[in-house]
């Protein structure tokens, strides 16, 4: 399953950090969802592009697809958001959290991904 997300409105100081960890939930895990825990599911390392000037603002794109892991239980989960934190695993600061253009159901035994070039991290100028 490919999980394709919008544009994640954020710092570009959080995306070039040397540790930022890409996530999945079922919702904001900042406002009502929660980060997936299914068996198999893990964070992903991103490595962000270079920044880039466009129209009136600044951003950067993860470089590499993003896999999530074979999830070896949770199916019929609504994926709905990506996140961005510090650690890879257990308890970690959630940086910023991105609605996704297409919410994706979990199926058993298939690895979620984002692809290369679709988790954006922009700044507007002032």
């Amino acid at each position: 399953m490919s999980v394709s997300t919008g544009e994640a409105r954020a710092g570009l100081l959080v995306a070039t950090r040397p540790n930022v960890y890409a996530g999945l939930a079922d919702g904001d895990p900042l406002i009502d969802g929660a980060e997936l825990t299914a068996a198999g599911y893990h964070r992903v390392k991103v490595a962000f592009s270079t920044p880039q000037d466009a129209a009136g603002a600044a951003y950067v794109d993860n470089v590499d697809i993003l896999a999530f892991g074979a999830l070896m239980s949770g199916a019929g989960a609504n994926v709905t958001h990506a996140l961005l934190a510090d650690t890879d695993t257990g308890a970690a600061t959630i940086r910023r959290t991105a609605k996704l253009a297409r919410p994706q159901q979990i199926v058993e035994f298939e690895e979620p991904t984002i692809p290369a070039g679709s988790l954006r991290v922009t700044v507007p100028r002032a």
